[in-house]
C-alpha cells in the first residue's frame, strides 16, 4: 500500500477533527471520530469515492461520537470503539 488520501474536517461547535483515510487505489478506508455534521462527513466521503470499511472512534466523548450512528447507518460500516467507552454508543 502506498500513501493514503487523508481528508480532515472540523465538525461541531468545538471544531473537532474528523478524518477520512482512504487507499487511493482500492478506495477502501475509514472515517475517524465523526463528532457532528454527519451530512458534511458523508458528502466528503462520497466526493472521495470512499468504500467505508469502518467507523473508528478514538474515545467516547460526545464531540467525537455524536454523528457515529448516522454515519454508520449511511455507510453500512461497523463501528469500532474501546470496550471501556462502548457504553456511550
Amino acid at each position: 500500500m502506498g500513501p493514503l488520501d487523508i481528508e480532515r474536517l472540523q465538525v461541531g461547535v468545538f471544531g473537532t477533527n474528523c478524518y477520512i483515510l482512504m487507499d487511493p487505489e482500492t478506495k477502501q478506508g475509514y472515517i475517524i471520530d465523526p463528532g457532528a455534521e454527519a451530512r458534511n462527513i458523508l458528502s466528503a466521503a462520497e466526493r472521495m469515492g470512499l468504500d467505508c470499511e469502518g467507523v473508528l472512534c478514538t474515545h467516547g466523548h460526545m464531540d467525537h461520537v455524536g454523528a457515529v450512528g448516522k454515519v454508520a447507518e449511511a455507510t453500512g460500516a461497523p463501528v469500532y470503539i474501546s470496550e471501556e467507552d462502548s457504553g456511550v454508543l
